[in-house]
C-alpha cells in the first residue's frame, strides 16, 4: 500500500512540475477574460490600468492554446517553486527566526501551542490533503471546550499553494493572541468575546510543491458550489479534499465574519466574485473592507483600487470561490484579502508585513463585534434553533442551537428584524443599532399552538370567490380547495407566519403574508383589482423612445416588442428602450411594474437590466435579465420606492464583446397597483385582510382608545373611519364592531356598505335595578329580551359627577370582544358569530342626585337614568370602597396599567394568573393606605421572563375581599 502511494506522489508531482504562470498583455481585458473563462483557464490577477491579466497554465498545451487563441502572452518564472524546494530542504522541526515555517514546522507549531495554552487554545483537524497532510485550525478563545454566545470569526490563509505572506501573518497572529492574553487589555477582550479560529495553510499540498493548486491540479479558490442553485461544480472538477473539508467544518458552525488571505495584489476584495449584482449586504461589505484597508495604508493608498478595495465581480468575475460560497451557503459574511504584490516575497520583509497588517487583523476581528446580538430563547429560558431576518435584506442568519446566541452585523441605523424558530411565534421588533456599532437584543419567543385557519377569499364587493386552489407555505405544504362561497378550512395549522396564495388554474389571483394565531384564525381576505396606471399591449413601440433596432413584431403568436427584430444583437451594443412619457404614481399605493418576457441572452455576460427613474438620468437598477428562457416568465418589480411621484421605465440590454443571442421579447408591460381611494370595507387596519383585529379596533376607538399606544397606533385618518363605517351610519359603534365580526362568521353576509341592505338587529330595553349598599351607589343594568344583545356600547354622563367608579359586566362577555375606558367612563362590547345574554354592575359614588347611562344596544340608542338612592351633598370626599378596576389598555402588549382602590388602611395583595391557576407574578404584598392606587404590570413573571402571549387573571385580595379581572396579553 506504502509503495502505491509512493507512486501516486511521484505521478502527481510529474503531471504538475510543468504547471507555471503566464502574463497577457491585453487590449480589452473584459473580451479576454470572457475568452479565458470559457476555456477554463485559470486567472490569478488582472491590473485594468496596464491591461495585464496574469494567469496560471497547467501546462504548455494551455500555453498554446492561448498562443492559438490570438493572446500576446509570454511565461513567467516560477519563483515560488524554486523558494518551496528551497524551503522544504530543512526537516528540523523547530521553529525558524527568519525564514517561513515549513510544513513539518508549521504543523508541530500548531500543536505545541494548543499544548502550551490549553486555558485558551484547542485544535481541530478537519480533514486532510491530498497527500494526507493535516488540515488544522487553531480556536482561540477564553473557554474553548465550552460553547458561548460569541461571535465566531475565522481567518483561512494559503488557499493558494503559493500565496504564503497570509500564512506567516495567521501565525503571528496566533502567536501575539496566546502570548499577550492576560497582559494585553485589547487581547484579552478579544479572545474573551470572540470564538477566534485560524487556520493558516488550507493548502499544504500546494505550499510543498510550490504552486497555485492542490495535489491533483485544481485551484480550490474555483472549486466551490455557486449559490442560488447555480453550478456545483462551476470548474468542472469535482469537490477537492480540501474544498469538502473547509464546506463542512463551516456548515458546522455559526460564522458571522471571515477573510481568506492571498497574494499578487493589494486589495480587499468584497462579494460577489460571479455577479455584478450587489449582495444585500453590500454596504456591510464595503465597510468591512475599508475597515482591513484603511489600517493598512500600502493597500489603502492604492493607485489601482480607491482607498484599497473592491468588488469582486468589478475587478474580475470568478466562479466557484470561497468567499461567495460562504456568504452565499452561510452565514458567513467572507473577504477576500491580497495582502502582498508579491506572492512569495523574501522571508526578511515579512516584519514590514506583520507591521503593515496587524492592526488591520485585530480592527477586522473586532468588528465581528458590530450590529445586533442577543439570544433566542423560549419562555422557559431554552436555546432556539431560530433564524433572524431583517426587513428589506434578503440574507438570513440563524442562531448557534447550543447557545441560542445569534450576531447579525449591521452598520448603524434602525432596522425591523424578526426571530422565528419551528413551533414558535415569529417576533418582530424595530431596533437602533446606535454609532457606537453595537447592541444588545434578547428575543423570548412564544411556544406555538396548533390552530384552524378558517379563511375565505372575497372580492371587493363582498362576494365569496368561489373554486380557487389555496396552498399555505407549512412545512410541507398544505393546500385546499376553497368551496363554493370561497370558504377554505387548514386543520392543526401551528401559531406562526406564512405566505398564503390563491390560484384559478395556473393564474394567481391573490397572495398575502399572515400571522396566524389563536386569537386571529379566522380571516376574510380580499381580492382587490389593481388599478392601472399604465398599460402597452405591444403591439407597436408609439409609447417608447428606441436607441436601436427596437421594433414591435409577432413572436409566438403574441404581440410583443424585441430589440432584435431581425436576428441576434450585436456585439458590444447597448440598446435602450426608455418610456416617452412619466408614467403618475400618485393615486396608486404599492406600484408595482410587471411584464412577461421570453428571452436569449449570453448567460452571465450580456444582460437586460430593468431600471426606473424620476428624471430620466440617476437610473435604479429594478433586476437584470440574463440566459435563455424559451417559454412566457411573468416579472414583477416594486416601485415602492417611487410611490407618489412620476416615473420613467427603460430596458437597456447591455453585451459585451463576443457570443450574443436572439434578445428579450416584452408583452404585457404594466405598472398597476392599488387604488390610493380604493376603500375596503371591514379592513380598519389596512393590512389587506379582515380578521377580529379589525373589529377589536372599532371597539377600542368606541370607548376612546384613539390611537392605543402598542396595540393600534395607526392614526383615524378619514379613509380609516370610511373603511370602519361599514353600516353608513357616520357614526362608529359597537354595531359596525359587531357587522365585521359577522363577516366573519357568516360567509354570505355582506356590509351594508356593499349591499345597501340594511342588517336590523332585535330591539333590546335596558332595566336597572338598585342595590342597597352602605359604602356606595350599586345598580344591576340588564336587557329585555334577555340573550338578545349582539352589541352594546355606553357611558355614564356627567364623567366628572361619578368618582370610585366599579363596572363589572358578566354573562357572556367572553364570546365577544369588548373594552373599557375608565377614564371616560365608557364601555363597548360586541358579541362575536351571534348573540348572548348580558349584564353590568354598577358601583359608584356621585353627589348629583342621579346620573345617565348613554347607551346603544343592537344599534338603537337611548338614555337610563340611574337616580341616587342618597344625594351626598354633604360629603367632601367620597367614601373609598373596594374596587378592582379593568385593566388598561386590555389587550394590551407589552404593558398594562391596573387600578384599585381600598376602603380603609389595610394588607392586601395582588397578583396575576395564568387560566391554569399557577401564579405567575405577585405585584403587591403588605399595608396598603386607603385610597385609589394604581400599578404596572409589563408582562413579567415573577423570575423576570416574559409571559406567553395568552389570557390572565388579575387578582385583588384585601379586608376578607377579592375580585379578579381577565386580562388578554396579546403579542
Amino acid at each position: 500500500m506504502k509503495k502505491h502511494s509512493l507512486i501516486l506522489f511521484l505521478v502527481l508531482q510529474s503531471a504538475l512540475a510543468i504547471a507555471f504562470p503566464a502574463r497577457i498583455n491585453s487590449w480589452n481585458v473584459d473580451r479576454d477574460l470572457k475568452t479565458l473563462n470559457a476555456h477554463n483557464i485559470n486567472v490569478d490577477n488582472v491590473n485594468r490600468a496596464t491591461g495585464t491579466i496574469v494567469v496560471y497554465l497547467r501546462d504548455d498545451s494551455e500555453m498554446a492554446l492561448l498562443l492559438d487563441e490570438g493572446f500576446s502572452a509570454e511565461k513567467l518564472p516560477d519563483l515560488a517553486r524554486e523558494n518551496a524546494a528551497r524551503l522544504h530542504q530543512n526537516s528540523s522541526k523547530d521553529a525558524p527566526k527568519d525564514d517561513y515555517y515549513t510544513i513539518t514546522q508549521y504543523n508541530q507549531f500548531m500543536l505545541d501551542t494548543a499544548a502550551q495554552y490549553p486555558n485558551i487554545c484547542s485544535l481541530s483537524q478537519i480533514g486532510t490533503s491530498v497527500q494526507g497532510r493535516p488540515l488544522y485550525f487553531m480556536k482561540i478563545t477564553d473557554n474553548p471546550s465550552l460553547e458561548e454566545a460569541e461571535p465566531e470569526f475565522k481567518f483561512i490563509s494559503s488557499i493558494h499553494g503559493d500565496e504564503v505572506v497570509g500564512y506567516d501573518m495567521c501565525i503571528r497572529l496566533i502567536q501575539l493572541l496566546t502570548s499577550e492574553y492576560g497582559n494585553n487589555t485589547r487581547i484579552s477582550n478579544l479572545v474573551n468575546n470572540t470564538e477566534i479560529w485560524i487556520c493558516p495553510m488550507l493548502n499544504p499540498d500546494g505550499f510543498v510543491l510550490g504552486q497555485r493548486f492542490n495535489a491533483t491540479g485544481i485551484d480550490l479558490n474555483r472549486n466551490f458550489p455557486m449559490p442560488f442553485g447555480g453550478n456545483q461544480h462551476p470548474d468542472g472538477n469535482p469537490w477537492a479534499h480540501e474544498t469538502i473539508a473547509v464546506m463542512d467544518f463551516g456548515n458546522l458552525h455559526n460564522f458571522v465574519l471571515s477573510a481568506n488571505y492571498h497574494g499578487g495584489a493589494l486589495v480587499a476584495n468584497y462579494p460577489w466574485d460571479y455577479t455584478f449584482a450587489l449582495a444585500p449586504d453590500n454596504a456591510l461589505l464595503i465597510e468591512a473592507a475599508l475597515t482591513y484597508a484603511r489600517h493598512n495604508l500600502p493597500m489603502y493608498n492604492s493607485t489601482e483600487f480607491n482607498q484599497g478595495i473592491t468588488n469582486g465581480a468589478e475587478w474580475y468575475v470568478i466562479t466557484g470561490s470561497m468567499q461567495d460560497w460562504n456568504y452565499g451557503f452561510t452565514d458567513c459574511m467572507d473577504i477576500t484579502l491580497e495582502i502582498s504584490n508579491n506572492k512569495w516575497p523574501p522571508a526578511s520583509q515579512l516584519p514590514t508585513f506583520w507591521a503593515q497588517n496587524q492592526e488591520s487583523m485585530l480592527s477586522f476581528m473586532e468588528f465581528a463585534q458590530r450590529g445586533i446580538h442577543g439570544l433566542v430563547t423560549s419562555q422557559s429560558g431554552s436555546p432556539l434553533s431560530a433564524t433572524i431576518t431583517v426587513q428589506g435584506n434578503a440574507k438570513v442568519m440563524h442562531t448557534d442551537p447550543a447557545v441560542g446566541d445569534f450576531h447579525r452585523l449591521l452598520l448603524p441605523g434602525t432596522y425591523t428584524v424578526t426571530a422565528s424558530a419551528p413551533g414558535y411565534l415569529p417576533q418582530t421588533v424595530d431596533i437602533t443599532v446606535p454609532v457606537s456599532g453595537s447592541v444588545e437584543y434578547n428575543f423570548v419567543l412564544d411556544e406555538a399552538q396548533a390552530v384552524d385557519l378558517i379563511g375565505q377569499l372575497r372580492d371587493i364587493d363582498g362576494f365569496g370567490i368561489p373554486g380557487v386552489s389555496v396552498s399555505i407555505d407549512t412545512v410541507p405544504a398544505s393546500n385546499a380547495t376553497a368551496d363554493a362561497l370561497g370558504c377554505f378550512v387548514f386543520s392543526g395549522i401551528p401559531e406562526g407566519q406564512y405566505h398564503i396564495t390563491f390560484r384559478s388554474g395556473n393564474q394567481l389571483v391573490h397572495e398575502q403574508d399572515i400571522l396566524l394565531t389563536m386569537f386571529n384564525n379566522r380571516l376574510v381576505f380580499v381580492q382587490i383589482e389593481p388599478q392601472q396606471s399604465f398599460y402597452d399591449s405591444c403591439e407597436s413601440i408609439t409609447n417608447w423612445t428606441a436607441n436601436g433596432p427596437w421594433a414591435a413584431v409577432t413572436h409566438m403568436g403574441e404581440s410583443v416588442i424585441t430589440d432584435s427584430p431581425s436576428g441576434n444583437y450585436a456585439n458590444n451594443t447597448l440598446r435602450i428602450l426608455r418610456i416617452t412619457n412619466p408614467i403618475s404614481l400618485q393615486n396608486i399605493i404599492e406600484p408595482t411594474l410587471s411584464f412577461k418576457a421570453v428571452y436569449d441572452l449570453e448567460n452571465g455576460y450580456d444582460f437586460v437590466l430593468v431600471q426606473a427613474s424620476t428624471t430620466t438620468s440617476n437610473w435604479t437598477e429594478l433586476g437584470r435579465i440574463t440566459g435563455t428562457q424559451a417559454d412566457w416568465q411573468d416579472f414583477s418589480y416594486s416601485l415602492q420606492q417611487f410611490s407618489g411621484q412620476n416615473v420613467y421605465i427603460r430596458f437597456a440590454l447591455d453585451s459585451d464583446w463576443s457570443v450574443n443571442g436572439d434578445g428579450i421579447y416584452l408583452d404585457d408591460i404594466t405598472v398597476a397597483g392599488i387604488g390610493a381611494d380604493q376603500i375596503v370595507f371591514g379592513d380598519v387596519d389596512s393590512d389587506g385582510l379582515i380578521s377580529v383585529k379589525d373589529a377589536q379596533a372599532v371597539i377600542d376607538y368606541t370607548v376612546g382608545f384613539d390611537p392605543l399606544p402598542d396595540i393600534d397606533s395607526l392614526p383615524w385618518s378619514t379613509e380609516r373611519v370610511t373603511a370602519a363605517d361599514v353600516d353608513l351610519s357616520l357614526v362608529l359603534d359597537s354595531k359596525d364592531a359587531w357587522l365585521i365580526g359577522q363577516y366573519l362568521y357568516d360567509p354570505e353576509f355582506r356590509f351594508q356598505a356593499q349591499s345597501g341592505e340594511e342588517a336590523v338587529l332585535p330591539s333590546v330595553s335596558l332595566n336597572a335595578e338598585h342595590i342597597d349598599d352602605p359604602s356606595f351607589i350599586y345598580y344591576v343594568v340588564s336587557g329585555t329580551p334577555a340573550g338578545e344583545f349582539y352589541c352594546i356600547d355606553w357611558q355614564l354622563l356627567p364623567q366628572d359627577g361619578v368618582t370610585n367608579s366599579e363596572v363589572t359586566p358578566s354573562g357572556d362577555i367572553f364570546d365577544g370582544i369588548s373594552a373599557f375606558n375608565p377614564h371616560l367612563l365608557k364601555y363597548a362590547h360586541a358579541q362575536l358569530g351571534g348573540s348572548g345574554n348580558l349584564s353590568f354592575a354598577f358601583a359608584y359614588n356621585t353627589s348629583l342626585p342621579g346620573i345617565n347611562l348613554a347607551y346603544s344596544v343592537n344599534g338603537q340608542s337611548d338614555v337610563l337614568n340611574l337616580p341616587s338612592s342618597v344625594a351626598n351633598e354633604d360629603l367632601v370626599e367620597p367614601p373609598a370602597v373596594f374596587v378592582l378596576q379593568q385593566n388598561y389598555p386590555n389587550p394590551f402588549n407589552p404593558s398594562t396599567r391596573i387600578e384599585f382602590s381600598l376602603p380603609k388602611d389595610q394588607e392586601a395583595w395582588l397578583g396575576i394568573y395564568n387560566t391554569r391557576g399557577q401564579l405567575m407574578k405577585t405585584l403587591l404584598n403588605g399595608q396598603t393606605a386607603k385610597g385609589s392606587h394604581q400599578t404596572v404590570w409589563n408582562g413579567l413573571d415573577d423570575n423576570g421572563l416574559p409571559v406567553a402571549s395568552g389570557i390572565y387573571l388579575c387578582k385583588l385580595v384585601s379586608g376578607g375581599k377579592s375580585q379578579v379581572r381577565k386580562m388578554i396579553l396579546m403579542k
